[in-house]
């Protein structure tokens, strides 16, 4: 018989009851990828009832772009001396057609013979995907904008990094962002020559363009005026 734990409850008893309370959604099925068990928490996540996928293609629910990389997926955890698979992010659609972002983990437990099924992990990550989306958006907005400026554009960290190097600058320093970005400024404007061009632009309230010059990828010197 189940081993009784705490009050008489079973184990298997306590892992549903822990299983249906978590926020994560686990799935079973079968070699086949018929779902053949599902927590309630599906209802939640996908607007459809536990009674509706029992029995259901896993794969159909999937967004048409993620079935073919998914079932390779499955496919290597199905591999005799697989090992534990990385988490993999698919994207499912709902009931209502809406799509949503999950980060999964499955597990073959078919040689257990105390389980017998594929089990698999989800976990809704569609607000983390979209809040980077749109840093993304920000981000490419930002450097459109930096790139349309006419002026060149240089911004540097507290330890005197370069963070970003917009078209203007590369026209004018003769570097590519990819090859300055993350090298000392001081490839741009001598050594200690920033430090100290934007002390005098702070010292100066009625100044905040500060004459000074900059050092082209050649060598070679220019005038400049920093902000």
């Amino acid at each position: 018989p189940p081993a009784r734990g705490i009050d008489g409850i079973t184990a298997i008893d306590l892992l549903h009851t822990v299983v249906e309370r978590g926020s994560d959604l686990v799935m079973m099925m079968d070699a086949t990828a018929t779902i053949t068990w599902i927590s309630d928490s599906v209802e939640r996540l996908s607007g459809f009832r536990r009674a509706e996928l029992v029995g259901v293609d896993a794969l159909s629910l999937l967004h048409p772009d993620d079935v073919v990389a998914t079932t390779q997926y499955i496919v290597d955890a199905l591999e005799p001396d697989a090992e534990t698979p990385e988490p993999v992010t698919i994207r499912a659609v709902g009931s209502d057609g809406s799509v949503h972002w999950l980060e999964a983990v499955g597990r073959n437990h078919l040689e257990d013979p105390t389980i017998g099924q594929i089990v698999v992990h989800l976990r809704d990550v569609t607000e983390q995907h979209e809040a980077t989306a749109r840093l993304k958006a920000s981000e490419a907005r930002t450097r459109g904008i930096l790139d349309s400026a006419v002026d060149g554009i240089v911004t540097v960290d507290s330890d005197g990094f370069v963070e970003a190097f917009n078209r203007g600058a590369e026209d004018i320093f003769g570097w590519s962002a990819d090859e300055i970005v993350g090298k000392r400024c001081d490839l741009l404007f001598g050594p200690g020559n920033l430090e100290q061009l934007l002390r005098s632009s702070t010292e100066s309230a009625q100044q905040r363009l500060v004459p000074g010059y900059g050092v082209r990828k050649n060598g070679s010197r220019f005038p400049a005026q920093v902000s």
